[in-house]
């Protein structure tokens, strides 16, 4: 297979730069947000809020206005091909794939994730659907956006259920690379659908070892959680060039993972195994569907939907890491309180409210943002404009535009283990490992319908 490399000035005009006195890159380095109310991204208090509430009127944009680019060293791309894939792919993800049908010709990624028969995430990824260059007309392909350190247990994970399958798993990551594009207020594209302005681009140019047929495989789309967070680009390595000296350009991924963690957003396992997708607001962010039929671990998810109560959710907060930090309940720019020479990984630290007690647990961080496991019930004991600390140092938490609260009453107490409800879901769980177990024997396949009876 043969990749194109003609994008470069097609990508530069489409990313054209600010005017001079508003260089992003600039801007950037220097720091100087506060000059520019677009990049402000200022955050209000709703009067029955304790924490900060993102604007939901800011105004999309296209990546001709403000962007920048970071190329995603630690992603790999995982391929799933054959005539089953998609019949194999329902069964095990928490997504549902007939949406890419629903959806049609404008459908090119979702949001999923892998659980375990106990619910649990084991690993999330970004499964598209992308245009190939040499498509027959029933080839079947699909690729998996994961985190590099996951890709030898999502190797072992579907090659598990894999049996008498017509399908194949391959690692692609030599020859399909990953890049993002984010700009200051996201873009205006639904989410998971492809990024026209980008991806006609790629078809443009014909391919010279096979004519009448363009030259790269490519999936360009906007990210399937939220818009907010920009665009997503699988393409061959070296076939997205930018050489415009005016955008703002990133070797890794530490300003995207910045940038996702103001917004709320976990990737990987190590974000996100063992949490519940629930408590990671995987069902707002467009990676759980309640309406598909059964996946690993789908029971466990449908009765924490409809009859469970969600005592916990991951939230974005920044320390407070030097005399710049703006600590302004009713004005908060996480942007303009980026601290890039804080480097100290929070990972596991506990947040706490003024009088010591915990309220939440890090999952991750970058700079002086993360995300944190929140608990609710303490959280809503707060008083308005509460304070909050990461040892002597204050934090802030704030609530990103895509996200809504989850509604519990302040007395609600922790599940008493012997509770009727409790034992039920833990006989539910115990029942469903014992036919996990027949599955992968081949006994019967992932896609059957469990019912927690045998």
């Amino acid at each position: 297979m043969k990749y194109f490399s003609k994008l470069s000035t097609q990508y530069s005009r489409l990313l054209s730069p600010l005017p001079a006195k508003a260089n992003l890159q600039r801007l950037i380095k220097q720091r100087q947000f506060s000059t520019i109310n677009d990049l402000n991204q200022e955050y209000q208090v709703d009067s029955n809020s304790i924490i900060p509430r993102q604007k939901s009127e800011i105004q999309k944009q296209g990546i001709d206005d403000s962007g920048w680019i970071s190329k995603l060293k630690n992603r790999k791309i995982v391929a799933i091909k054959g005539a089953d894939s998609t019949k194999f792919l329902q069964g095990l993800i928490s997504q549902d794939m007939s949406l890419f049908e629903k959806d049609g010709s404008d459908r090119a990624s979702i949001y999923t994730s892998f659980l375990n028969v106990k619910g649990k995430v084991l690993l999330d990824g970004f499964l598209a659907k992308p245009l190939l260059a040499n498509q027959v007309q029933d080839d079947t392909e699909y690729w998996l956006d994961v985190a590099d350190y996951d890709v030898d247990d999502l190797q072992k994970h579907l090659k598990k259920y894999a049996i008498r399958k017509k399908i194949k798993v391959e690692d692609i990551s030599h020859i399909i690379s990953a890049y993002a594009i984010q700009t200051l207020q996201g873009v205006d594209c639904k989410e998971g659908h492809f990024f026209r302005p980008l991806q006609d681009t790629a078809t443009m140019f014909e391919s010279e070892e096979f004519p009448g047929q363009f030259e790269t495989d490519i999936a360009c789309f906007t990210d399937p959680r939220t818009n907010y967070n920009g665009v997503r680009i699988l393409c061959a390595e070296g076939s997205f060039e930018y050489d415009d000296p005016d955008i703002a350009v990133y070797e890794n991924d530490e300003e995207y993972k910045f940038t996702r963690m103001t917004l709320g957003l976990v990737e990987g396992s190590k974000e996100c195994s063992n949490q519940f997708p629930l408590h990671l607001n995987f069902q707002q962010l467009n990676g759980v569907s309640t309406t598909k039929g059964c996946y690993v671990g789908q029971e466990i998810v449908q009765r924490t939907t409809h009859m469970g109560t969600l005592r916990k959710q991951a939230l974005p907060f920044m320390l407070q890491t030097n005399d710049r930090f703006v600590v302004n309940q009713n004005m908060f720019a996480p942007l303009r309180n980026k601290d890039d020479q804080f480097t100290e990984d929070l990972t596991g630290l506990e947040i706490k409210d003024e009088k010591g007690g915990k309220i939440g647990k890090i999952l991750a961080s970058q700079y002086n943002a993360g995300v944190a496991m929140i608990d609710l019930l303490k959280l809503y004991n707060q008083k308005q404009n509460a304070k909050f600390f990461l040892n002597d140092r204050r934090v802030m938490l704030w609530q990103p535009t895509w996200l809504k609260l989850y509604d519990i009453e302040q007395e609600i107490a922790e599940q008493d283990p012997n509770d009727p409800n409790a034992k039920e879901d833990q006989e539910m769980v115990k029942d469903f490992e014992n036919q996990m177990k027949s599955v992968q024997q081949g006994n019967v396949t992932p896609d059957m319908k469990i019912s927690g009876k045998k």
